[in-house]
């Protein structure tokens, strides 16, 4: 549930413009999973946080409140690898890629699909095929 009373009583020092424009809207912007719901998602990654040393993933680090959450939690606290390989396309084919740079920067091992240290473009081939019934 969105505490709005509460919401209304962040603030940062307003020192010009620009400080007085984000009090007006933070309140209303900042993600109910970072605010009225970060102690109980803490609270609930107990388990993972005490028994994981690697987290892998090709998409929460961008989309799951959760997942970063517990990534962050548990990077304070303790040495933990976090695996990412790439979602989406256009890697490494753009001067700028906002998920791309995200997911190297907060990674210990980044495995995309055009870099042969990586996932490999061709990697799928080497599986051994399946012949299906029809």
């Amino acid at each position: 549930k969105v505490d709005f009373e509460s919401r209304l009583n962040l603030k940062i020092k307003n020192k010009d413009q620009y400080d007085r424009n984000f009090n007006k809207i933070f309140p209303y912007i900042i993600p109910i999973n970072f605010y009225e719901n970060f102690f109980n998602i803490i609270k609930n990654n107990k388990f993972f946080k005490k028994n994981i040393s690697l987290l892998g993933s090709g998409i929460n680090l961008h989309s799951d409140d959760v997942y970063k959450i517990l990534c962050a939690d548990i990077s304070n606290k303790k040495r933990l690898k976090n695996i990412v390989f790439q979602h989406g396309g256009l890697y490494g084919l753009l001067k700028k890629n906002m998920l791309e740079d995200i997911e190297r920067k907060y990674s210990d091992k980044f495995y995309s699909w055009n870099n042969k240290s990586g996932l490999g473009m061709h990697n799928l081939t080497k599986f051994k095929k399946i012949n299906r019934l029809l």
